[in-house]
């Protein structure tokens, strides 16, 4: 299983405004919160990544809960609303969401906010 499980990252690119939250970043991570980030690095370079999502076994939704939650744009109680809005996205652009209500994605958060960042999108709290 080790080498043919696949994971697929959702795209982002460095113009995007909020590639700071969306791609691993190039600082080494500190703090509370810097699992968060050590896992995307760690994923992003992993063998476990495909480009194809029709190899993938998981999906990755790559938003950083810790990193919105810093972004002055967003902050704690705008964290609900990019998430809503960044999952609309998904299931709107990408057929992969919609054919499982999301059972094989996943996200990640190191702290108990990124629960309370689900409560717009339930369906997302109750099946990623």
């Amino acid at each position: 299983m080790k080498s043919n499980f696949k994971i697929y990252i959702y795209p982002h690119n460095k113009t995007d405004s909020f590639a700071n939250t969306l791609l691993p970043v190039d600082i080494e991570p500190g703090g509370n919160y810097a699992s968060e980030a050590y896992f995307k690095n760690v994923l992003y370079k992993s063998h476990f990544v495909t480009t194809d999502p029709s190899k993938a076994d998981l999906f990755f939704l790559p938003f950083s809960i810790a990193g919105l939650r810093n972004d002055r744009r967003v902050g704690v109680k705008g964290l609900q609303d990019f998430v809503r809005d960044y999952m609309m996205n998904v299931s709107r652009n990408y057929p992969y969401w919609n054919r499982t209500f999301g059972a094989d994605h996943f996200y990640v958060a190191c702290h108990s906010i990124g629960r309370m960042a689900m409560d717009k999108v339930n369906y997302v709290k109750s099946n990623a």
